[in-house]
């Protein structure tokens, strides 16, 4: 079921993923099991990643779907519309850049921050993966021990 927003509906959406507060809501649709959001980026500067010179120059626009947490046992998913930006810095290397949403995206990734955040892998799975003792030894990795103090599997 499609369902294009108010404003009203979208500041009630606003509290519910504060993380989306500087996007514009388009629609949210439910797909029987999960949520979809679609939402879309504004049209201020950004930064570009290499020199940080501000931009608003735009290349090309491109649709981003990203995983968020869970809300109310259904999934979550944020279709995200960014902007494609050109650096105007002659010296940078980077000829075009896309826009990333401080506290939700990230270069290259899927999930947004909350998902990918410690915590989250909790309230994914319940508990973290178990590490055997010594696994990650001579990686820079250390073991995690998930069990409470004073209680073990043996």
């Amino acid at each position: 079921m499609l369902h294009e927003l108010t404003s009203r509906e979208a500041g009630l959406l606003y509290l519910l993923f504060p993380h989306l507060s500087g996007l514009a809501l388009d629609r949210v649709e439910d797909l029987d099991g999960s949520v979809k959001i679609v939402a879309r980026t504004g049209s201020e500067p950004v930064g570009c990643r290499d020199c940080g010179t501000l931009s608003a120059r735009v290349h090309g626009r491109y649709r981003r779907c990203l995983q968020d947490l869970a809300r109310a046992g259904r999934s979550v998913q944020v279709e995200l519309e960014v902007r494609r930006l050109i650096c105007d810095n002659a010296a940078c290397p980077v000829a075009t850049f896309a826009e990333q949403v401080k506290g939700l995206t990230a270069r290259h990734q899927r999930r947004t921050a909350g998902l990918r955040s410690p915590l989250a892998g909790r309230a994914r799975a319940g508990r973290p993966r178990r590490v055997p003792a010594g696994a990650g030894a001579g990686r820079g990795r250390l073991p995690v021990h998930t069990d409470p103090p004073g209680q073990s599997d043996a």
